[in-house]
């Protein structure tokens, strides 16, 4: 998704800047993928548990990038509680600190951030459905509210806000920005960078993909460039999907004892039917209800 193709058909593609730990300030670096010019870089911020802007800082595992290229902007990254995904190796290293009740997980990043600035993003297109990928980026990085407390080279344009965007203009179409895009032939171990996978001792480095398969830069480029990569399911000769989306109905399985074809949305309103009165599965919302643990009363730091 991070290539020129994707750009041209009006994807806007949201990356996140990298946490490379304490020392993310003096060694100020990108991830990989960040180094485009062309896609949405995103920082973490801390609110600090307050709605405003004007005590938000930059949290110190927020890479922040150079003079060559700095992040686009900062969302809120730190101590977002999501689903959790039970064995998974953040929830057994974390589980007396990250963990909140029995199903859910905080954790901190900017891959949080990123997801904060794609719902965003979303939102915005959804308003504005003519907009281009670069006019979502200049207007997000326009209306952006700055962190007094912190230098630009950490939070780049300042703190997504959509509240900023009420009433404002489109921006034009940015005339006459060249960037030099990427000719696909590099090697898959440059794109690496320092950071390598290693499963039971064995490390995946070189011209190998994922499958332990030889990749050639050129070629993939080249059917790249005419959207074939993908074949049924198949990339680099290895198959990625044991069965795809059109041969799987979701009308012809329920989610649990109510099929979602049965029920549309529109044939039933929320207010008409509480949560506590239906199940979703073996577990209903009354068991666990909303006001049980009130927003209100619980704060998401």
């Amino acid at each position: 998704t991070c290539s020129r193709r994707g750009l041209d058909v009006g994807l806007f593609v949201v990356v996140s800047a990298g946490n490379d730990g304490p020392n993310a300030r003096q060694i100020p670096t990108l991830s990989n993928l960040a180094s485009s010019p062309n896609l949405m870089v995103m920082g973490a911020s801390d609110m600090l548990g307050t709605p405003s802007y004007s005590d938000d800082v930059v949290p110190p595992f927020s890479s922040g990038g150079n003079s060559s290229r700095w992040v686009d902007l900062v969302a809120p990254g730190t101590h977002i509680v999501s689903l959790a995904v039970p064995g998974s190796s953040v929830a057994d290293t974390y589980s007396t600190t990250g963990a909140v009740g029995g199903r859910f997980f905080r954790g901190s990043g900017t891959s949080q951030a990123a997801a904060v600035a794609s719902g965003a993003a979303a939102l915005v297109i959804q308003e504005r459905p003519d907009i281009t990928p670069s006019q979502l980026k200049n207007l997000l990085k326009t209306r952006a509210q700055l962190l007094t407390h912190e230098s630009m080279s950490v939070q780049g344009a300042g703190g997504l806000t959509l509240l900023r965007l009420s009433g404002f203009r489109t921006p034009r179409e940015n005339a006459g920005t060249n960037v030099n895009w990427s000719d696909g032939l590099a090697t898959l171990e440059s794109s690496r960078g320092s950071h390598h996978l290693s499963h039971n001792g064995i490390t995946l480095a070189g011209e190998l993909d994922i499958f332990a398969a030889r990749f050639d830069s050129g070629a993939m480029a080249a059917i790249e460039a005419t959207a074939s990569s993908w074949s049924g399911g198949m990339w680099n000769a290895n198959q990625w999907s044991a069965s795809s989306w059109s041969d799987y109905a979701w009308a012809s399985s329920s989610w649990s004892t109510s099929s979602w074809s049965a029920s549309s949305w529109s044939s039933s309103s929320w207010s008409a039917s509480s949560w506590s009165a239906s199940s979703w599965s073996a577990s209903s919302w009354s068991a666990s209800s909303w006001s049980a643990s009130s927003w209100s009363s619980a704060s998401w730091n």
